[in-house]
């Protein structure tokens, strides 16, 4: 499981220019996500996990403008 979090502030700059600021966070809590443990009998890595889940990424920050005119 990955928690994502945004947080975005929009103002007027003029009469017809809107700016939006975006601060995004991508796996805020940094969690890892382990695959299943090897099942395979007689494997020297039986029952350990030795992998994350594919896709599997830590901590991203992001930062955007956004201009509307």
């Amino acid at each position: 499981m990955s928690l994502d979090a945004s947080l975005l502030k929009s103002f007027k700059a003029g009469d017809k220019l809107n700016v939006q600021f975006r601060t995004e966070a991508l796996n805020v809590l940094n969690h890892a996500n382990f695959a299943n443990p090897d099942t395979r009998n007689g494997s020297g890595t039986f029952g350990q996990v030795t992998s994350l889940v594919a896709g599997t990424q830590s901590r991203i920050l992001q930062f955007g403008l956004h201009l509307a005119f």
